[in-house]
């Protein structure tokens, strides 16, 4: 080495002094063939200077604007060279100097890329991702474009078979450079959907994901949701989620309005450099696994949940909702549901977004929602994949489609926290196309026993009915008369929750106007046949005028139980006189003074008497009567 150094810094230093003496110019135009040779023999033995050389070819193939074809010769001999294999460093350098030629359409240029797309080292393949997605105009590439036809010629690789870190890279290179609907590299992937790999299958799954656009290729993503790796099923649910291209659907984009997934590598430097040459700009689809193609993969790591992240905590538009989903809505999807609630059409479905909807929905069901006929819970997914179903739904699904509806809220009794959380999100935004089963659907679920649940249902019912719907309060009463008594402590929860509402900035006109509607569906439930009936009806009327600080319709509405037959009845009202009473209201401490004097039940009186220290304490009622 030490040899070869002296020779080139003799060279070099040659070539300088020969350049400035004139009397050595005649003898470079008469030996001009055979000093071509000298030099080539010469940049042969100078192998230890090629980065240095790469560096100013690149230069100045950047200065041409990508249109120096010495430069680009050199370059393209570089890489074939078979030292290239050992020199990493070099490889990339070569590479991202090549990038001006690929963006000019150089079928040369574009050729070493697109060979670097399967090179076993991950930053050198993504270079030429990022070159290629440059060429191709900062998008997918356009079918039979210069791009495209590169890809079909090196993809498959001739190792597939044996090799799995060839079929990862193959994979991911067609995830995000793929056009869509190329039914050559289509078919390439969907072979890869059963292989022994699990993120070959993962990574293929979401190249069918960004590359299908029929149901077909839906019906072959759905048996995946049932794969033994999380990671899979994550791929598998985001695929379908980006091929069903419904209304409302979140693509999750890195800027402007390219509807593609940021890169793996973060992008938060990549306004520091030119964007030719830096590595940390990938505008292409990102892998969802985040690991490299030689990983053994496949094992979970010890990392938070993706509905915990920034994004999601405010899931989202970021991937890992979400998790995925985030809670703030696109203003795409904002104007289509104003247009929807001020009784524009809403637009009809594709084939391919009902399947996409119906493949989703079918895992989350579980052990069968309000209206199924059969139980599906070995289909149930398990871990955090359920949460990113629920949320994908809730992007994907047309408004009101009753299988979504049913699924997402049989989620709504989910054992996990952030799935129910998702689940109250998914019924809110897909309620306005169908009202009348979302709210069934919402008291359903509150017939469950645990008040986790029950909460959620509260919560979802609340949300979907954010004006206060007269049908919702009234799903609410009938669950007064629930043979339970979850269901009956669901109901005022849920008549407290409608009466709220979820503006904190609601005017107090319209929480009366909805007061006015808790307290007309609750009324009827106040002379049903059985006593504990009457008691939660009592219960839910105080309740609900303790929103608003006591209202004198809900007291004059429960003053009629003071002669009520069974004493919790009684009981119930004297307990709650000073919760439904104005806070000066002389009617009330009245009701309470015939109840702690006439009463026959000794509990009853005394409950009264405690009412009556209520209704006369300081800034209350204070008459002389009491």
């Amino acid at each position: 080495f030490s040899a070869k150094w002296g020779d080139a810094t003799a060279y070099f230093a040659m070539s300088h002094t020969n350049s400035r003496d004139p009397s050595s110019t005649q003898k470079k135009r008469g030996s001009a063939g055979g000093d071509k040779k000298i030099d080539v023999k010469i940049d042969q033995d100078l192998w230890p200077c090629r980065t240095f050389q790469v560096r100013q070819w690149g230069h100045l193939l950047e200065k041409k604007q990508g249109s120096h074809q010495g430069s680009v010769k050199k370059l393209l001999t570089t890489l074939k060279d078979g030292r290239t294999l050992t020199e990493q460093p070099l490889r990339l350098t070569a590479l991202q100097r090549l990038t001006p030629a690929a963006a000019t359409g150089h079928r040369g240029a574009l050729a070493a890329q697109a060979h670097a797309l399967l090179d076993r080292r991950k930053v050198v393949r993504e270079c030429a991702l990022d070159s290629l997605w440059e060429a191709a105009g900062n998008q997918r590439p356009e079918p039979g474009g210069a791009v495209h036809a590169q890809l079909q010629d090196v993809l498959p690789p001739e190792d597939a078979g044996y090799q799995v870190e060839s079929r990862r890279a193959a994979a991911d290179a067609l995830m995000r450079l793929g056009p869509r609907g190329d039914e050559t590299l289509l078919s390439i992937v969907r072979g890869w959907l059963d292989d022994e790999d699990p993120d070959v299958r993962a990574l293929a799954s979401q190249a069918i994901g960004c590359m299908g656009s029929n149901a077909s290729d839906v019906d072959r993503l759905a048996p995946l949701l049932q794969d033994k790796n999380w990671r899979v099923v994550k791929a598998c649910i985001d695929a379908l989620e980006q091929m069903s291209g419904g209304d409302g659907v979140r693509h999750k984009c890195s800027g402007g309005d390219t509807q593609e997934l940021p890169s793996r590598r973060t992008s938060g430097h990549s306004g520091s450099s030119r964007s030719s040459s830096k590595l940390s700009m990938s505008k292409s689809m990102p892998s969802l696994l985040g690991v490299d193609i030689n990983s053994n993969g496949g094992s979970r790591p010890n990392t938070p949940s993706r509905l915990e992240t920034p994004e999601q905590e405010k899931r989202t538009g970021s991937k890992r909702s979400t998790r995925s989903g985030g809670s703030k809505r696109s203003a795409n999807s904002d104007q289509s549901r104003e247009n929807w609630s001020e009784g524009g059409d809403m637009p009809r479905p594709s084939s391919t977004l009902l399947a996409a909807s119906c493949a989703l929905a079918t895992p989350c069901l579980g052990e069968g929602g309000r209206f199924s006929q059969e139980v599906v819970g070995p289909q149930l997914l398990w871990g955090l994949p359920r949460a990113d179903a629920v949320a994908s739904l809730r992007r994907v699904a047309p408004w009101g489609h009753h299988q979504s509806l049913e699924a997402v809220a049989a989620r709504l009794r989910d054992t996990d926290a952030e799935v129910r959380k998702e689940a109250v999100a998914a019924v809110a935004e897909l309620a306005p196309g169908n009202r009348t089963q979302a709210f069934d659907l919402c008291g359903w679920a509150m017939e469950e026993l645990d008040w986790r649940a029950r909460g959620a249902a509260v919560d979802a019912l609340a949300a979907s009915a954010p004006g206060g719907d007269e049908q919702a309060f009234q799903v609410a009463a009938d669950l007064l008369e629930g043979s339970e008594w979850a269901p009956r402590r669901g109901a005022i929860s849920a008549l407290r929750a409608l009466v709220l509402g979820t503006d904190e900035e609601e005017q107090r006109n319209d929480r009366i106007r909805k007061l006015d509607l808790a307290i007309e569906a609750v009324t009827p439930k106040l002379h049903h046949e059985h006593w504990s009936v009457r008691r939660f009806a009592v219960l839910a009327l105080c309740s609900v005028c303790e929103v608003l600080g006591g209202h004198r319709k809900g007291l004059k509405r429960v003053k009629e139980m003071v002669n009520d037959p069974d004493e919790q009845v009684r009981l119930a009202l004297a307990a709650n006189l000073g919760r439904v009473a104005p806070l000066k209201s002389k009617e009330a401490v009245v009701t309470a003074l015939q109840l702690a004097s006439t009463d026959d039940d000794v509990e009853v009186r005394v409950a009264a008497l405690l009412a009556v220290e209520e209704l006369c304490g300081d800034e209350r009622s204070r008459t002389r009567k009491a």
